[in-house]
């Protein structure tokens, strides 16, 4: 989910996955359990940030110390919108993945820096800023420190801000197991319905419908149900008069 990093200092914030496809025992063994680590976001200044890894019993691992680290520290994380800190405009946000194999070398490496030129969500014009690319990188921290911890549970990705002045967002992350993990037969989940509703006028009721086209012609109407997982779907109707 979105989650806003506001300008802070020491402050951390945090957005969980609940994983609950394995078995209830199943820990991990080996740093090859959990193929990667995914987080789309932005941030106008990288050399702010700490990013944490916790998982379901509490264990953490370090992902990334950009606040210690003077090597290249001072980069742009995706497209942020600068200087936004009263309106708080959400920028566009970049892929940056972890992994064990990390073979992008470190988010720092002078490879992984590059100088661009974009138009930001505000309409501002950034020319030659430095920016941390997409990329699969490796960790400041130990893959060792997530042996023993439950697969099933919250996963949670902690972002700690340690420096005055500029934000970003987070748009969402991900992590990938090994595919060779069993997962559990035994799952299951139940959609509820939350919302649904015609999308076209003038239909209005979710029951039986009617409707009075004034025209000849194709008529189209669609139908949308969203769940309690946010998922959205969509039935089109169409026929013609």
């Amino acid at each position: 989910g979105v989650t806003f990093l506001p300008d802070g200092s020491g402050v951390s914030y945090e957005t969980e996955v609940s994983v609950l496809c394995f078995d209830n025992t199943r820990t991990v063994t080996s740093v090859s359990d959990i193929s990667s680590i995914c987080i789309n976001m932005e941030h106008s200044y990288a050399k702010d940030l700490d990013f944490f890894l916790e998982c379901p019993n509490g264990q953490e691992m370090l992902l990334a110390d950009m606040y210690s680290s003077d090597l290249y520290g001072f980069n742009y994380i995706g497209e942020p919108v600068d200087n936004d800190e009263g309106a708080s405009i959400p920028g566009t946000g970049f892929d940056y993945c972890f992994s064990p194999v990390g073979v992008d070398g470190n988010y720092y490496d002078v490879s992984n820096i590059q100088l661009c030129d974009y138009v930001d969500n505000s309409g501002n014009i950034e020319v030659g800023v430095s920016q941390i690319k997409s990329g699969d990188y490796l960790i400041d921290g130990d893959w060792n420190d997530l042996i023993g911890c439950p697969l099933n549970g919250d996963w949670i990705i902690k972002v700690t801000d340690n420096l005055v002045e500029d934000n970003g967002y987070v748009f969402g992350w991900e992590m990938s197991f090994d595919p060779s993990i069993p997962r559990s037969e035994s799952t299951t989940f139940t959609q509820n319905i939350v919302s649904e509703s015609w999308n076209t006028a003038p239909i209005t009721n979710t029951g039986n419908v009617t409707v009075t086209p004034s025209v000849a012609g194709e008529e189209n109407f669609t139908y949308t149900v969203v769940d309690d997982f946010g998922c959205s779907y969509e039935y089109d109707v169409s026929f013609t008069v």
